[in-house]
């Protein structure tokens, strides 16, 4: 009983201590930029990244007068804590033209979110936009949307799905270009960064109190 006695406050006082310490964020630098801004690549594995398109020519998708495409991008790094992403705008900026001067429209859109470790997708932010008479010269276009600070679950994976939708004339075309160095789509987001727990500072008086306790045992034992 007397060690439970001796333990009961060192024990209690470090748990009150933890109880109101907070989380604090650190910046995820080593996977966002600094204008958090990631860009659609290329490549078939971790083709959403913070490193800038470094071919010259872009790839493309051609979509067809009445159909469309979805296509989506996944950053495939995971982080091991939770991610803290802050309200504010979402900005989508892509580049497009057609196969013929006018007569062609394209309808884009885009949803961007994270996968869950179960697989599961779960939008955060997203918006469209259409263009009639895209035209043969590529021309850029934006889509700016807003939403609500995000907490995502350690583990996560960040994407962007985007479809093109093409209308118009019939046997036409429409091209989406990305990773390009003159065609670099991307999307900015509000500043994502990992939240950390706070280490409890007054764990560091557990070890002394609890040796304290030892010897005072130890004295009344000999006693």
């Amino acid at each position: 009983m007397l060690i439970l006695i001796l333990l009961a406050a060192p024990i209690a006082a470090v748990r009150q201590v933890a109880a109101n310490s907070t989380p604090i964020t650190a910046s995820a630098q080593a996977e966002k930029g600094n204008d958090d801004t990631l860009y659609l690549r290329r490549f078939e594995y971790n083709n959403l990244t913070i490193e800038k398109p470094s071919e010259a020519s872009a790839m493309s998708i051609t979509v067809g007068t009445g159909s469309s495409i979805t296509a989506r991008w996944v950053n495939e790094t995971v982080v091991p804590n939770t991610w803290s992403i802050s309200s504010g705008l979402y900005n989508f900026t892509f580049w497009i033209s057609s196969s013929k001067e006018s007569g062609v429209h394209a309808s884009v859109s885009f949803t961007f979110g994270y996968i869950t470790p179960e697989g599961l997708k779960s939008p955060i932010a997203g918006g469209s936009i259409t263009i009639k008479n895209v035209g043969t010269s590529i021309i850029s276009s934006n889509i700016t949307t807003s939403a609500k600070e995000q907490t995502i679950r350690s583990g996560s994976k960040l994407f962007i799905e985007v479809t093109i939708e093409a209308s118009g004339s019939a046997n036409d075309y429409v091209y989406f270009y990305y990773d390009g160095q003159d065609q670099p789509t991307q999307i900015i987001t509000p500043p994502i960064s990992q939240v950390i727990p706070e280490f409890p500072f007054g764990a560091v008086f557990l070890l002394p109190a609890l040796l304290s306790a030892y010897f005072i045992l130890k004295r009344y034992a000999v006693k």
